[in-house]
């Protein structure tokens, strides 16, 4: 178990959305996951708000009761 709260995924959506990171070449990210249609928005959020956008981190921790789907790739997702 991790001892510190993780930002949600809602959270973290939330941020990206306020602002516009046009010149961020690098992102590094944890969020915690609550469902994967919360990851899916994530992921097409991210080159919206980040177009220069050339590394990225995604460090994802699952909340209880949610199955990752391992078969979603996520350059898929994001290109």
């Amino acid at each position: 178990m991790i001892p510190i709260e993780i930002l949600s995924c809602a959270g973290l959506q939330s941020i990206l959305q306020s602002r516009s990171f046009g010149n961020l070449w690098t992102l590094e990210i944890s969020y915690r996951l609550e469902s994967s249609d919360a990851k899916e928005a994530l992921l097409h959020l991210i080159p919206r708000v980040s177009p220069e956008l050339r590394c990225l981190e995604l460090n994802r921790y699952i909340g209880k009761g949610i199955e990752e789907d391992v078969d979603i790739s996520v350059r898929h997702q994001l290109f």
